[in-house]
């Protein structure tokens, strides 16, 4: 995953997380993360952990993580 749609997933969940009334550590009590490593990824894209650990934060957050059909050429480098 490129460090754009890290930092993309995470403005998304600090949205979601702020629209929710929760604080970071809540979220990163709740998941058994610290609350430093949650930072990073909501303001810089940093890893969060596996692709289980980025759609279980957005299941705490009552959201699920999906794929969407993109129209595009088949031209994936």
């Amino acid at each position: 995953m490129t460090k754009d749609l890290r930092k993309r997933f995470g403005e998304q969940a600090r949205e979601l997380r702020e629209k929710l009334g929760l604080t970071q550590q809540d979220i990163a009590n709740q998941m058994g993360i610290r609350q430093t490593d949650l930072s990073a990824f909501e303001n810089h894209g940093e890893k969060i952990g596996s692709i289980e650990r980025l759609n279980a934060l957005f299941e705490c957050l009552g959201h699920e993580l999906g794929v969407q059909e993109k129209k595009t050429s088949l031209n994936c480098a």
